[in-house]
């Protein structure tokens, strides 16, 4: 990524505050100017009680799936920082490994494509029979890792270790006035439109849109995006980065 790749760029960046920083670094990095407006507030759950008695027993699982950095992050912080030795651990996504290294213990499978499918894609996940899995995640994920877990005779259990809400809008800043909308999940986009209001929805669909996974575009279009949409060749701030500057290059030379 050179300097000025994306100069005169004004991005916004959807991320949980505690989670945007290295975007905007990026951004501002290539000449951009990012715009921090958080459409995910990410919390205890609210239950913590119960959710450490499943953690109390999480040396008992054979394999022990990491969903994203929040979770390994959440589930260390419930463990009071003692992560199991004996469970195959394994994470969906290069970031949520990096996360949980930096946590104390390396991942033993990563899935690198980001998402659920690419961890159900990997061989050693082929025959699971008679393995007791525990999915650590946040507060009414999606289903289909457990789902596919399970038909290959895994028993599967959620711990769910935060919950994600919708915070307050941020004071002095129009979502609109930005050229592209970054979003790494399709909950962070619905939270936008809700942010922004019904008078201003139209013209936050018109904007571009830079995102993580097909899906994400899939779903905005059916929400009613309609601007560009820019979609990272891989999960990563980088990939995304390197995205919007493929497009504004394009833009120039249009």
């Amino acid at each position: 990524m050179q300097r000025g790749e994306l100069q005169g760029l004004r991005v916004l960046v959807t991320r949980p505050a505690h989670q945007a920083e290295n975007l905007c670094g990026l951004i501002a990095a290539a000449g951009g100017e990012p715009i921090a407006y958080p459409t995910l507030a990410i919390t205890a759950p609210r239950d913590p009680e119960r959710v450490r008695q499943i953690l109390a027993r999480v040396s008992t699982y054979d394999m022990v799936v990491f969903i994203s950095a929040n979770a390994a992050t959440f589930a260390v912080e419930l463990l009071q920082g003692r992560l199991p030795q004996g469970p195959t651990l394994a994470t969906v996504g290069k970031g949520t490994a990096a996360q949980l290294e930096r946590l104390g213990r390396a991942a033993d499978l990563v899935a690198e494509g980001g998402d659920s499918e690419s961890l159900l894609a990997m061989p050693q996940l082929n025959d699971l029979s008679g393995c007791r899995v525990l999915i650590i995640r946040g507060e009414q994920g999606r289903e289909q890792l457990a789902e596919g877990l399970r038909k290959r005779g895994a028993e599967v259990e959620y711990a769910e270790v935060y919950r994600r809400s919708i915070p307050k809008p941020v004071p002095g800043i129009d979502p609109t006035a930005a050229d592209v909308v970054t979003a790494t999940s399709f909950e962070a986009l619905a939270n936008l439109e809700r942010l922004v209001g019904a008078e201003r929805v139209t013209a936050l669909h018109a904007l571009a849109l830079a995102v993580f996974h097909p899906r994400i575009a899939e779903k905005a279009r059916t929400s009613g995006f309609h601007g560009p949409v820019m979609v990272a060749r891989e999960p990563g701030d980088e990939a995304l980065v390197a995205a919007i500057a493929a497009w504004a290059q394009t833009k120039l030379q249009d």
